[in-house]
């Protein structure tokens, strides 16, 4: 009776002895108490509006998930003979930053140490990245989720926010420096092969957006690898993902939108000394996995159109290419109407079409 019958004694001994009009006092709050646990349905505990609860085990934690709370959720009574664990639910995100920004002493950001990447014509670069995102909340993520932090320890025994560092506990901190750290960092070098000198050089936006435009289409996959889930994104993004009714969550599909990348800024790293000829040539390979992974078989030939019109950029000369058919598979350059057609990073070419000039 989730401690009725203990309340309702406590309320007969105390009016033991005492008059008439005190007894029906009593009684009469006894029956309230009553009625208010049955309204309330016995339960034990809500759950914040930031944080997702796990009932697990029976009497001791282990990784096996009995019952998911979402937030706002109420925990019945009769759960607390098992063990009870919270996850941060709410936006959360991920920053990469020099460590120059701090709060209350410490350094703003979970890497204080800008990622390496390399340019396409191989120059060093350095990058400040912001990632802002939060978890998955349809109930098979969570489930699996949770076997995947328990190496961590990233769920806490507490539905509080925040902790000594970054306002997150060591256990959150631990298993998002193993699976964000690196998947943004591979995320980034890749994207920046994509990018000329301009992105360092003025901070081209232009240049900007195809490495965020990359790293928001490969993040999730980025972070898969890590997890061993191959089909199961743990990480949404924030602020746009959502349950087709906030106020009923865990009903309908949870809508996993893309993770949020921001690009802070881009600068030339100080230290060239891997631009050898070694480097370059470890460079060209990569760059044409990269290339092979967005264009397929016909990569060479892309990397070489994309390499003649930087060459002409570079050489301050207005250039004309007449494209007829997809020149990487059996068209021909002619001298019709001028059109220069080079794939987006983003998307794989099909066909190029001759655009006339008005």
């Amino acid at each position: 009776m989730c401690g009725i019958i203990h309340t309702v004694r406590d309320f007969e001994n105390i009016s033991q002895g005492e008059p008439r009009m005190k007894k029906k006092l009593f009684t009469v709050l006894s029956l309230l108490v009553i009625a208010s646990f049955l309204l309330t349905g016995c339960f034990y505990s809500g759950v914040s509006e930031a944080s997702c609860a796990y009932v697990v085990g029976d009497g001791y934690p282990d990784s096996d998930v009995d019952e998911v709370y979402y937030p706002g959720e109420e925990i019945p009574q009769a759960s607390t003979d098992h063990v009870i664990k919270y996850v941060p639910c709410g936006d959360r995100n991920y920053l990469i930053n020099d460590g120059s920004q701090v709060s209350n002493g410490i350094s703003v950001g979970d890497e204080i140490q800008l990622l390496k990447a390399k340019t396409s014509t191989g120059t060093d670069i350095l990058i400040a990245v912001s990632s802002y995102f939060q978890l998955n909340q349809n109930k098979e993520a969570m489930k699996a989720f949770f076997k995947y932090q328990y190496k961590f320890g990233a769920a806490s025994d507490r539905d509080v926010s925040g902790g000594e560092i970054n306002n997150s506990t060591e256990g959150w901190l631990d298993m998002l420096g193993e699976t964000f750290g690196p998947a943004m960092a591979r995320s980034a070098r890749e994207g920046a092969f994509l990018t000329t000198d301009a992105i360092w050089q003025n901070g081209d936006t232009a240049q900007i957006a195809i490495l965020q435009q990359y790293m928001v289409e490969s993040i999730k996959e980025k972070l898969r690898a890590p997890t061993g889930y191959n089909n199961i994104d743990f990480f949404c993004g924030a602020n746009a993902s959502g349950w087709p009714d906030p106020k009923k969550p865990g009903e309908g599909e949870f809508y996993c939108a893309p993770i949020e990348i921001v690009i802070d800024y881009v600068i030339k790293n100080p230290d060239q000394s891997n631009s050898s000829t070694q480097g370059s040539i470890s460079l060209s390979q990569q760059r044409l996995q990269v290339a092979q992974e967005l264009y397929g078989p016909n990569a060479y030939c892309w990397l070489g159109l994309q390499d003649l019109v930087q060459a002409c950029a570079n050489a301050g000369s207005t250039c004309v290419f007449n494209f007829s058919g997809n020149v990487c598979q059996g068209g021909i350059i002619d001298d019709g109407p001028p059109a220069v057609i080079i794939p987006s990073p983003t998307s794989v070419p099909t066909e190029l079409v001759p655009t006339a000039t008005p």
